[in-house]
């Protein structure tokens, strides 16, 4: 593997949206139609619990297992959305996010 290349690394726990979310993310996505937003898709939705950055990719294939064995025990949970907000700034987009309450 060429040690040389990198990636954007995060550890994040998938999202399972409901058809209420579901209807909700498509009235957002309509509000921004005339954004230049590339829009996710659902299935690759996910919240992203720490962002650590570019990466050697050669470190991948050494933490992947033990973070799988890690994760594998959680249980599904609900979460609590609250709030909505954007990188970058609000005329040139980049990212959407949703926050949740301290409690989620």
């Amino acid at each position: 593997m060429d040690t040389h290349i990198t990636n954007r690394l995060f550890l994040g726990v998938k999202i399972n949206l409901n058809e209420f979310n579901l209807l909700k993310i498509s009235e957002i996505r309509r509000h921004f139609e005339t954004d230049k937003f590339a829009w996710t898709h659902e299935e690759d939705f996910h919240i992203t619990l720490l962002f650590i950055g570019q990466t050697n990719s050669a470190i991948f294939d050494i933490i992947d297992e033990p973070l799988q064995d890690a994760a594998f025990d959680i249980k599904k949970f609900n979460i609590n959305i609250n709030r909505l907000g954007i990188f970058e700034d609000y005329k040139n987009p980049k990212v959407l996010w949703i926050g949740t309450d301290k409690s989620s």
